[in-house]
């Protein structure tokens, strides 16, 4: 079994609305007001190796900015990209993906139900305890999950628990 690495340990918590911070004991949860989407690409921009995706939903629009255009460019940098999504659900996002884009439908039978997960995993085995990177929490892509819905981000920075999700 693996443990909670020992070192480059970080936790942050993200909310799309304001955070009442006053029982906060320790770091306090930040708010990203309208923000999402470009914490979401900055994360993107970070990755060195590879970036491992299970989205139930991702509807870009014009009003957001665009996480398909930082996922090619992070593929044409040599990023390997991996992408699972729910096979039910519209993810309109996904024709505008690179093809050379490995991406993944789960099935839609009636036997199978859902892929509900919304993670990233960015340089999951990254030699750097720094680099490995898991981004979580309830949102799915796209605008209204962003900004309306009321929604967290959690990102792990931790080693072990990035190769655990990958």
């Amino acid at each position: 079994a693996n443990n909670f690495s020992a070192q480059a340990q970080k936790i942050k918590v993200y909310f799309n609305h304001p955070v009442n911070t006053s029982v906060s004991s320790e770091v306090n949860a930040i708010y990203l007001n309208q923000t999402v989407d470009d914490t979401l690409i900055a994360y993107i921009n970070l990755a060195h190796y590879s970036i491992d995706m299970a989205v139930y939903n991702y509807i870009q629009s014009d009003s957001m900015s665009n996480i398909a255009a930082a996922i090619n460019n992070a593929y044409l940098n040599g990023i390997k990209i991996r992408w699972i999504y729910n096979g039910s659900s519209s993810n309109s996002g996904i024709s505008l993906l690179d093809s050379g884009i490995h991406t993944l439908a789960s099935p839609t039978s009636s036997a199978y139900n859902i892929m509900h997960n919304k993670f990233m995993i960015i340089d999951a085995n990254a030699t750097n305890p720094n680099d490995p990177i898991v981004w979580t929490g309830s949102c799915n892509w796209d605008l209204e999950q962003f900004n309306s819905d009321v929604n967290n981000v959690i990102i792990f920075q931790d080693s072990s628990l990035a190769q655990c999700y990958t």
